[in-house]
């Protein structure tokens, strides 16, 4: 079955809207405190190129990172270290496999 949709633009989010963004998303979730350190932000909003989808994906990478090393919040090496987990495996890869990789995740 394929997907059907219309083309619409989401436009990238700018720095000074990125925090509130990140904030408002960890209160629904339940956050108590700022989970995510000032630099840890910044490396987020860089890692996703203001791209809203992306940076759901590096912040929960991160998240997830931290919570397996039993940290109480994201600091910039939880950022780093996630998305060399995220991404390691795919810088390696041949072009054919990339290619095949993508062509998955596009099903």
């Amino acid at each position: 079955m394929s997907r059907i949709a219309e083309g619409y633009y989401v436009p990238p989010i700018t720095r000074g809207d990125f925090d509130g963004y990140i904030g408002h998303h960890m209160r629904l979730a339940g956050a108590k405190y700022d989970v995510f350190e000032s630099m840890a932000l910044d490396a987020l909003w860089q890692t996703s190129n203001a791209n809203l989808r992306s940076a759901g994906n590096n912040a929960l990478s991160a998240l997830q990172y931290a919570a397996n090393k039993g940290m109480r919040t994201v600091n910039t090496e939880c950022v780093r270290r996630s998305q060399r987990a995220l991404w390691g495996d795919f810088a390696q890869m041949t072009v054919a496999q990339r290619q095949m990789a993508e062509d998955g995740a596009r099903c």
